[in-house]
């Protein structure tokens, strides 16, 4: 029996110093001889309107707790059982410089929305419970044959558990109202000259620009302007797997073993990443005045994977030895990682497709040999002439899929879709929105040929979706400027049209690498201080041994020309050499 636990306390430092620093922009390089910036834009504290990065000292608690037991069933049957406890904490700040959007209740969600200083980013779970349970069985007989004790069948299932992590939690260092967030300044605005500190490597001591100065609201959002929010649920729930495997292997004699298995998992609560007013629009929602967008991390996410796993290995003797594995396989899920944000946010759950890392088919084949030319009385002769190692491995799979897209500014005008703050000046495409889109529809026929460079119309392959220019986003509001919104408070523009085929549709190209290692070592003799085992090994190791052209990178613009082109290759042929002495 097995039990323990483990704590951990992270303590860490938040202090992203390259805000700190403001950044300018210059028509051409004659204004920058004269002191003349167009644009100035910096992070700034709110108060006083000097560049501030805001040193942030974050404390977070980690905790794990575990118990596993092997029980010996019978002779050839052993159960292996555990219990396994966790819980993530969500950080918090020192000094209370942590900033939380709060959301309103039921229509008010986004209207009513707030910012919470202090305290901790959200509520984690607790009942993180994850049991496990495996077997190994080794039958003497089964369906009237008789395998001795050359079959063995291993399995398990079981349930783990993984929080969220830091790099997205981090995000929320923006949050208002202890920063005002990179805002642009023009004009007479722009604070330049004499503004540098008078250490040039110095992050800090810029000077001050009173435009910078922003008065908060009692829900911490500002009187005036707008700002981006990032925010999480106020209850996280844990991700968590259920991973099961089962498989068999039979010793088929004369030093052959094949095995075939099984393996999957169910993901559920996988951290999704995307604009909350794209999802409030959808569902009609009233957004707020004060805020562009809300960058939104909610464990609402799901993925699956399955896997056919086939092996046949071969031990031709103690110096040579062959391994050959095949795996047929599908991954899906509802975004490849943390930051993925799916291409229609209106509607989340056609984000559930191919996940971006799937390969279907993957073959793998390896070897080693290193014979012993000499042996016994002849031992000091191997040192001299023996010695070689031959190793190779080939590894091929089906490639990795793709989504033909649409750009946004192809297809709108430059206007967003639903809301936006002008032309292109963004809207339902930031803050984690998406601005590529599917096509509507696919009607056949288009075969890629990745290593061509000829022209493609694309377009006679697919359909583009139906965007029109959304409502301007000072018009969503009631009283709004007449100049702007001359017809008054205006709904929420047309969404445009749902995609008519799944993300990563398309797969390709494959892959091919052939990577070897040949290796001599000299052996030398028996001295006082090196040993008798003291020897020197010069390595050659060879990658792309065949040089075989492996492309990736596919445009996926179906308005581009070269679309379906793999427009970069991965590395040709590289031959390293090593030398290494031991004794």
């Amino acid at each position: 029996m097995k039990m323990g636990g483990e704590f951990t306390r992270l303590l860490s430092v938040d202090a992203p110093f390259w805000a700190d620093r403001p950044s300018y922009q210059f028509n051409e390089i004659w204004d920058f001889l004269n002191d003349a910036p167009i644009q100035e834009s910096a992070q700034s504290d709110p108060k006083t309107g000097v560049p501030s990065a805001l040193r942030k000292d974050l404390r977070d608690n980690l905790v794990g707790l575990f118990f596993q037991d092997n029980y010996k069933v019978k002779s050839n049957l052993t159960v292996t059982a555990g219990l396994r406890w966790e819980y993530f904490g969500a950080i918090s700040e020192k000094n209370g410089l942590l900033a939380t959007v709060v959301f309103g209740t039921g229509a008010n969600l986004l209207s009513n929305m707030s910012v919470r200083t202090g305290g901790s980013q959200f509520t984690p779970q607790k009942a993180n419970f994850g049991p496990q349970l495996g077997f190994a069985w080794s039958p003497k007989q089964l369906i009237g044959h008789d395998f001795g004790s050359r079959l063995v069948f291993r399995g398990g299932i079981g349930i783990a558990y993984n929080g969220v992590v830091q790099s997205n939690t981090l995000d929320v260092r923006f949050n208002p109202p202890f920063v005002d967030n990179n805002p642009t300044f023009s004009g007479s605005q722009i604070v330049y000259i004499n503004s540098f500190p008078s250490n040039v490597h110095s992050p800090t001591g810029y000077a001050a620009n009173p435009n910078a100065i922003v008065t908060f609201g009692s829900n911490n959002l500002p009187t005036t302007g707008r700002v981006d929010l990032t925010a999480f649920p106020g209850t996280e729930p844990t991700t968590y797997t259920y991973h099961y495997t089962l498989g068999g292997e039979y010793d088929l004699g004369h030093r052959w073993v094949a095995s075939v298995g099984y393996q999957g998992n169910t993901t559920r609560h996988l951290t999704e990443h995307y604009n909350l007013y794209d999802v409030g629009a959808a569902q009609n929602l009233a957004f707020n005045p004060a805020v562009s967008g809300v960058t939104y991390y909610a464990n609402d996410g799901n993925a699956r994977f399955n896997a056919l796993l086939l092996e046949l290995k071969h031990t031709f003797s103690q110096s040579f030895s062959l391994d050959t594995q095949y795996r047929l396989s599908h991954t899906l899920d509802s975004g490849s990682n943390a930051y993925a944000g799916g291409f229609y946010q209106w509607n989340l759950a056609t984000g559930f497709a191919t996940s971006d890392y799937d390969t279907r088919h993957a073959f793998k084949l390896y070897g080693v040999w290193s014979p012993t030319i000499f042996h016994g009385s002849q031992s000091w002769m191997e040192k001299i002439a023996g010695g070689w190692t031959v190793s190779g491995i080939l590894n091929t799979h089906s490639g990795f899929p793709w989504s033909p897209q649409y750009g946004l500014g192809e297809i709108s005008g430059g206007f967003d879709p639903v809301f936006n703050f002008g032309k292109f000046a963004g809207g339902s495409s930031g803050n984690a929105g998406n601005g590529n889109y599917l096509p509507a529809k696919y009607m056949g026929g288009f075969n890629p040929n990745f290593r061509s460079s000829a022209t493609v119309n694309a377009t006679t392959f697919f359909t583009s979706p139906t965007i029109t220019p959304g409502t301007l986003f000072a018009c969503l509001f009631p009283n709004p400027p007449v100049a702007q919104c001359p017809s008054g408070q205006q709904g929420f523009g047309a969404l445009p049209t749902a995609p008519g085929i799944a993300r990563n549709s398309f797969t390709g190209p494959g892959y091919f690498d052939v990577d070897a290692t040949l290796s001599k070592a000299f052996g030398l003799p028996k001295l006082p201080v090196l040993g008798e085992n003291a020897r020197l090994e010069i390595r050659a190791n060879f990658f792309n041994l065949f040089n075989k052209l492996n492309l990736t990178n596919v445009q996926l613009d179906i308005m581009n020309a070269h679309f379906g082109e793999a427009q970069n290759a991965l590395g040709a042929r590289v031959i390293e050499m090593q030398a290494r002495f031991s004794f």
